[in-house]
């Protein structure tokens, strides 16, 4: 039985401007199919932001339209186990000043990793450097990721799965876009817990499309969370306003 539910997501969880950022869009699908802890999300289109789309929701599966066109999908999956090694605390806190972003970013406005964006209402990840394919980000959710038990919002967990991954792929700050992401969430954390996220590229199938995979840890390197993302790169123009 499939259950249709206007959907509006506001500018500030974009990631190119007007368009929602795909970690935090993956997960909203998540929550809409009843499994938030585990799913495959396909972003087919740019979704944008502050408009009104439809959400189609049924066991196991949701979809994402505007004016009957699909926009994104969401299928039962799951990243498979091969985890990016652990980061220490110190270590992300030690590596966060390398972050690309912080000098060039095509997407500064992004709810994840722009590098325009305070604490009071986005992710702020800051993933630097661990090795040529690894990246690493400290992170303390903040309080408007409480569910409102203390815990981070499941939307917050898969968009944090996101961008780290993308910051894997170079250090040259190029524009890419998630193509598709599937997460399993093990242990959700609790906001203002010492988390690391870490990021790695796993094949780099050409210039434009690299597989990655992002995993949340928390400070003991306990494993939380895990995903596998695909990414694209774009001309940065297309976003251009």
């Amino acid at each position: 039985m499939c259950a249709v539910s206007p959907l509006t997501i506001p500018a500030a969880r974009q990631g190119p401007p007007g368009i929602a950022n795909g970690g935090w869009l993956a997960g909203l699908l998540a929550e809409a199919a009843g499994t938030p802890r585990s799913g495959t999300v396909t972003l087919r289109k740019p979704t944008p932001v502050d408009t009104a789309l439809s959400l189609i929701a049924s066991d196991g599966g949701a979809a994402l339209s505007l004016g009957g066109v699909e926009l994104a999908t969401l299928a039962a999956g799951a990243p498979d186990s091969q985890l990016p090694a652990p980061v220490s605390w110190q270590e992300s806190v030690a590596a966060a000043p390398s972050y690309i972003g912080l000098v060039r970013h095509p997407f500064p406005g992004c709810l994840v990793c722009g590098s325009g964006r305070t604490e009071t209402d986005a992710l702020c990840l800051r993933p630097g450097r661990i090795s040529p394919d690894v990246v690493a980000a400290p992170w303390q959710p903040a309080a408007w990721t409480d569910d409102g038990s203390g815990h981070v919002t499941i939307p917050a967990l898969w968009a944090a799965l996101d961008c780290p991954s993308a910051w894997a792929i170079d250090d040259e700050g190029r524009a890419v876009v998630l193509g598709r992401i599937s997460v399993r969430i093990d242990s959700v954390p609790r906001v203002g817990e010492r988390l690391v996220v870490v990021g790695s590229v796993r094949e780099r199938t050409s210039r434009r499309i690299a597989q990655c995979g992002s995993a949340i840890y928390d400070e003991a390197g306990s494993p939380l969370a895990v995903a596998a993302s695909t990414w694209f790169a774009v001309d940065i123009a297309t976003f251009a306003r």
